[in-house]
């Protein structure tokens, strides 16, 4: 009786320690995989232009910063920083605290954003591609706005379009969203168009920066992870 006691004894002592052993190294996999998770995700991009190689500027390299953490804040909870590298390489670095696939990557770092401006019918007037730039305008009472500068075909067609549509409202989209839906009051001849909407500095920072890299010439390759 004895020894079966003794026999047991020794077991159950066998599989405690074997239980314990199991314990730590559970605990540490679990440790690892929480240091892991607690990893930032860094992605870093190039800008890539093959027709001319040194034609990005530092100009180029604001916008991709504007437009890229306006995208990371639609696709993220969590804090995230974005560094640009304005070397002969030019290259942006983005630190992420969760992980994004393969598809939200590149969906994040192509600039297809579209302007169109549309009648009350919804039919395309002109878009982007008559545009020259665009910038953030503030007036005396810090009311936000978006300036837009066209180029020469795109000055002669929209003073053709206010003038088509005196009285009526030219609608203003960046992608499906409405941004502003004035009412012609007399033809704009001087190639410009001011985009009001009771914008914050940072929304209406953002829509400057959608337009602006939808003129870009360059794309953006991801070369690390």
């Amino acid at each position: 009786m004895k020894k079966i006691l003794a026999i047991l004894l020794i077991v159950s002592l066998v599989f405690a320690l074997a239980a314990c052993g199991s314990s730590k190294k559970s605990s540490k996999a679990t440790k690892d995989e929480d240091d892991h998770q607690n990893e930032p995700v860094m992605i870093v991009v190039l800008a890539v232009d093959p027709d001319h190689e040194n034609s990005v500027t530092y100009a180029d390299l604001d916008v991709v910063e504007n437009v890229l953490e306006a995208h990371l804040g639609d696709y993220l909870e969590e804090e995230f920083t974005v560094t640009v590298d304005k070397s002969s390489r030019p290259r942006i670095t983005m630190e992420l605290n969760e992980e994004l696939t393969d598809d939200e990557i590149a969906e994040l770092i192509s600039f297809d954003d579209k302007l169109t401006f549309r009648n009350e019918e919804g039919d395309i007037l002109m878009d982007e591609s008559y545009v020259e730039s665009a910038s953030v305008s503030v007036d005396t009472e810090y009311n936000y706005s978006v300036m837009l500068k066209f180029n020469e075909e795109g000055k002669e067609l929209f003073a053709e379009l206010t003038e088509e549509y005196m009285n009526q409202k030219i609608e203003v989209y960046l992608n499906d969203e409405l941004l502003t839906a004035p009412t012609v009051q007399a033809p704009i001849t001087d190639g410009t168009a001011q985009i009001y909407g009771d914008f914050t500095d940072d929304e209406a920072l953002e829509i400057a920066s959608a337009v602006n890299s939808s003129l870009l010439d360059f794309s953006l390759v991801v070369v690390k992870e």
